[in-house]
């Protein structure tokens, strides 16, 4: 839900501004920023719920077992943040090309 609410506040405005004005207003940097924390976002949400998904399977495999069973899980969202952001560094820090438009 949480990630539902961050997508909406920050990453479908920018969508709108661009559909109502045919470009992007602000600083190429914002653009740049924006679609980080887009990307960011993106493999979180996917991460999360392959860890459900992980997470349920050996349950059900193991009868009763969990695989983060004894882990806070505020140190499980923020491995998973971390992973995400070490996933996207790739394109944040221009190892494989720039990080920016296609045309």
């Amino acid at each position: 839900m949480m990630m539902i609410f961050i997508l909406g506040v920050v990453g479908l405005p920018s969508f709108g501004i661009i559909f109502v004005q045919n470009y992007f207003p602000l600083p190429e940097i914002w653009c740049r920023l924006l679609a980080i924390f887009r990307n960011i976002t993106a493999y979180t949400d996917f991460l999360t719920l392959g860890l459900i998904s992980v997470d349920l399977a050996c349950f059900f495999y193991t009868r009763g077992k969990c695989l983060i069973d004894n882990y806070n899980p505020y140190f499980v969202c923020g491995c998973l943040w971390v992973t995400s952001f070490a996933l996207n560094s790739i394109n944040i820090f221009n190892i494989t090309g720039s990080f920016g438009y296609d045309g």
